[in-house]
């Protein structure tokens, strides 16, 4: 910014429509709804003697030119073509000198959101997330989706208000056992009632834990035991097949609350061979192989 005692800084609001500068980072993009301009008379004009200051121009210099832009001072006075180049620096000319954006805002999020980002920790979701800046934040809401079944409120992060330095924040969830996608998502809240929709984030569960094990002792004669856990109510059914696929016997088949369960199989009537046994809970399914030597 060229030095001076008296500049003048005025925001405005509307898209720059014709501008061929694409501006990136969070909540920027190149169809700006709203900038901020740093005004600067020269006298004389020229590029490099920037030495008159009067509020942002010097009366009679400034002339009424057609509003090409929909941008306007508070005094009336316009903007007539404005210039951009690739590096992202952004000048507006009024046909007597030039005028250089100083920064890029946009009204619609008030938070510069850095960074959201989480991990899983035993059973546990923690959510972390970083912002550069704040205009009038009260606060996050912080909002998961499990089983597809909408968007649900779990908890509140208050704000730091105005702040133009890095604010960090965090939060624990403990969601629902569930097998799949789980997605959280920020929901920023000014202190006015305005919000905004933040970034998403997604994990992948496999909570259930259902399981089958060798059974014991193997190879048998007459009588095995068959150990199966289960951490949810399901209904279960464990099965024994020959090696044809036929199906020798049911051992259980009903619903099951969560536990550690062990069968007791006689083969008493059966053959000596190669039997296999399944267990099938849900979209859990599992099967063994066990030898019977008479």
């Amino acid at each position: 910014m060229p030095a001076g005692s008296n500049s003048y800084v005025q925001v405005f609001f509307g898209d720059v429509i014709s501008s061929p500068v694409v501006i990136t980072g969070a909540g920027i993009d190149s169809n700006l709804t709203a900038y901020k301009l740093e005004f600067f008379s020269i006298d004389p004009i020229t590029e490099t003697n920037l030495s008159s200051y009067a509020n942002g121009y010097i009366a009679g210099q400034i002339a009424f030119i057609t509003n090409t832009l929909n941008i306007s001072f508070d005094s009336a006075r316009t903007l007539a073509r404005i210039n951009g180049s690739e590096n992202g620096e952004l000048d507006l000319h009024n046909g007597y000198g030039k005028i250089p954006v100083e920064k890029i805002i946009n009204e619609a999020l008030p938070v510069e959101l850095i960074s959201f980002t989480g991990k899983i920790i035993g059973s546990s979701v923690v959510l972390n997330w970083e912002t550069a800046t704040e205009i009038n934040n009260y606060g996050f809401e912080v909002q998961r989706l499990a089983h597809n079944n909408g968007w649900d409120k779990i908890g509140f992060v208050p704000g730091n208000g105005t702040s133009n330095s890095p604010k960090y924040y965090n939060f624990t969830d403990n969601p629902p056992k569930v097998n799949g996608e789980i997605k959280y998502r920020l929901k920023q809240i000014d202190n006015d009632g305005q919000s905004a929709y933040l970034n998403i984030l997604t994990f992948n569960f496999n909570n259930t834990t259902f399981e089958l094990y060798q059974n014991y002792p193997n190879p048998f004669n007459p009588v095995t035991n068959i150990r199966y856990v289960t951490d949810d109510k399901q209904f279960v059914t464990l099965k024994v097949y020959d090696v044809l696929g036929n199906e020798v016997e049911t051992l259980v088949n009903e619903i099951k609350p969560a536990g550690n369960y062990n069968v007791i199989f006689d083969a008493s009537k059966l053959s000596s061979g190669v039997y296999l046994y399944t267990l099938k809970t849900g979209e859990f399914s599992k099967t063994k192989k066990m030898i019977l030597i008479k």
